[in-house]
This record gives C-alpha cells, structure tokens and sequence, in this order.
C-alpha cells in the first residue's frame, strides 16, 4: 500500500517502465486515430470546473483537453528522446503563433536558412532545418531562452541572465530600454503591477511585486514583427526597490519626452504576474492579451508621479545616465 499522491503515482510509474507495449501504442497513435472504446472518468469539482473553463477559452472539448494533457505526460515518460523533438517543433510552432506570425510571413523570415513554404508544410522536414545555429537565431530574436527552443530547459525566459536583471546594474538598463537596432520601427516600455495592489501601499506582503517589459516592433529580413523582453520583477516590500522603481520610471518619462521610448502602465492579474516572474511562460502570450491592452494607463494618478515629474526621483546617478544616454552620444 501507498498513499497515492502525484509525487508517489508518478515516480512508480517511473519505476515500472518495462512494459514497451504502451510505447508501441504512442507511436501508433501518432496518425490522430483515437480509440472507439469511451472510458468515462470522475473528476473533482475543482478540476473539473478548471477543465471546463480552459477547454472553452482554447476552443477544444474537454475531452480533447484531458487526451493532450494525459498523452503529453505519458510520452514525457515513455518516449523522452523523440518527446525532446516534438518538444523543439512545436515551441517553435507556438514561437511564431504567439507573436501573431502566419506561415508566408515565417517563410519570409525564415528564406536566409532556406526554410520556405515548402518546408514548414512538412513537420519533418521542418525539424531538419531547425539546427541549432538556427534555434539560437530565433531566440535571440524574440528575446527567449535559446535552451528553451532546443527543449533543454522548461522556461521560455532565463531571468537569472544578466540582459533581464535591472536592478543589478542600472547603466545596462537604461542601454537595454535604449538601444535600437537598425531595424527597429518602435519601442514601448510597459510598467506593470498586479491589479490587487496599488504602488501607494508600501505596507504590504513579499507577494507583492512590480515589474517591466519592452515591446519592439522591428523590422526583420523584410518581416515586420512585435517582440518582448522581459526583466526581473522587484518586491514592492523592499524600499530599496521601491526607490530604484520609481528612479527607472523616471528615467523613462525623460526619454519618452526625448522621443527615444513610449510609456505605458498596465495592471496584471496575480496569476499573470506569478507566470512572468517565474518565467514559465511566453511574455508574448501575457503582453498580447486583449485584456493585458485594455488595463493599459489604468494606474491611478497618484501612481504616477514619477511618470510626471521625473526629476523629484533622479540621483545623481540616474541623472548622469540620463545625460549619458539621452543628451550625448547616441546608443
């Protein structure tokens, strides 16, 4: 007897990988075929109503649902070497969905590695051409973790790299907000905090943080495409950060009045919050969101203050960077 926990189902089952017969069923269930035999389940009223809810918002049945999520975990198990291959393919896939790219658009982006139309209508063939000088590429593009795109690691976005950390160097920041490729079209940096707190309450538990990202629309082998980088959320209970926060926003409504960067703020729900500090998410798939644009500017003003008065937060430090990098030579 055992106390059937996921922690202890899964690691028997781990422990029990012999019989091949499952696998052989895996591979043959790769043609989309699925069984003629129901098998009715009983779910909690929780995860139940979880099922429903995302089986709606993905516009698939709730039968679906659960043969994705049960099939996916069993070939993690049984089949982890071509999982990893199916894995790069279909982040790929998911990559290029989530920054709103169509195929003929992927094809154009993508004619410089002789990945045309041709190509990405055949997974297989897909999968060839997507070597590793390629994936890196890509990533480095969309600014994600190039070891996510080779199915090495889980999370899309590495925040321990030092191009997401702000805090621990505020000249690289400020260059990071900045700086613009030849080919970028336009840039917008997004404040965000979570809709349950307010930057007025310093009085608050370590759940509490604030964070920023930056949308670039930029202009890539002819294709037009909106990317995001993603930085390191800071606790709102820690004054120190609270003060570099405000000193950043500052920084940022001197270079919107520069013309170098457009402001925005935007309140995001804990979840949401949770999934982009964690890093376990696409930004692209939060930032996107008609919900994510339509709380745009919805702090309140008092909030603002260093959007509106910049100068009553700069140090000198933060004021010798802005001169650096907004009065002298160009980034």
């Amino acid at each position: 007897m055992f106390t059937p926990t996921f922690t202890a189902v899964m690691a028997r089952i781990y422990a029990g990988q012999e019989d091949e017969s499952v696998a052989a069923l895996l591979h043959a269930a790769g043609d989309g075929r699925k069984s003629h035999d129901p098998l009715a389940l009983r779910l909690k009223p929780g995860v139940r109503e979880f099922v429903v809810r995302q089986s709606a918002g993905l516009g698939i049945s709730a039968s679906g649902l659960i043969n994705l999520i049960l099939e996916g975990v069993i070939r993690e198990m049984l089949l982890p070497f071509e999982n990893q291959a199916s894995h790069v393919y279909e982040r790929f896939q998911l990559l290029m969905e989530a920054h709103g790219l169509g195929i003929t658009e992927v094809a154009t982006l993508l004619a410089p590695f002789n990945i045309r139309l041709g190509v990405l209508e055949d997974r297989a063939r897909t999968l060839d051409y997507l070597n590793e000088e390629t994936l890196e590429c890509i990533a480095g593009w969309f600014n994600i973790d190039a070891d996510w795109l080779k199915a090495k690691t889980a999370a899309p976005v590495n925040l321990a790299l030092s191009a997401h950390r702000w805090r621990d160097n505020l000249d690289h920041a400020a260059k990071s907000l900045l700086s613009a490729d030849s080919g970028d079209i336009k840039t917008d940096v997004y404040f965000f905090r979570s809709s349950q707190h307010s930057l007025l309450n310093n009085n608050i538990d370590n759940d509490h943080h604030v964070g920023l990202y930056v949308l670039r629309r930029k202009s890539i082998n002819g294709v037009s495409i909106n990317t995001v980088r993603l930085f390191e959320q800071a606790p709102w209970s820690n004054e120190q950060a609270r003060s570099q926060y405000r000193m950043l926003m500052g920084f940022c409504a001197l270079a919107q009045t520069a013309g170098r960067l457009h402001l925005n703020t935007v309140a995001l729900r804990p979840a949401q919050m949770m999934a982009l500090r964690s890093g376990v998410t696409l930004p692209a798939l939060i930032a996107f969101l008609p919900q994510t644009v339509g709380s745009l500017n919805s702090w309140r003003p008092e909030e603002n203050l260093p959007l509106r008065y910049p100068d009553n937060y700069m140090t000198p430090e933060w004021r010798a960077i802005a001169n650096k990098y907004l009065h002298g030579t160009n980034v």
